[in-house]
């Protein structure tokens, strides 16, 4: 009985740890979208604003 118990202990610790895991990396790509997105806007903004035309 207690090993059936651990088994399922464990199964949901992984379980556990792979959400984690997945969770992170999602929140990390998210972060390196916007903060690429960012550096595109103050690009164009650098651009628009140093622009030879005014």
């Amino acid at each position: 009985m207690s090993k059936i118990l651990s088994i399922i202990w464990l199964q949901y610790c992984n379980t556990f740890t792979n959400s984690i895991q997945t969770s992170t990396t999602s929140t990390s790509n998210h972060l390196l979208i916007l903060s690429t997105g960012q550096k595109r806007t103050a690009n164009i903004r650098f651009a628009n604003d140093y622009s030879p035309s005014r």
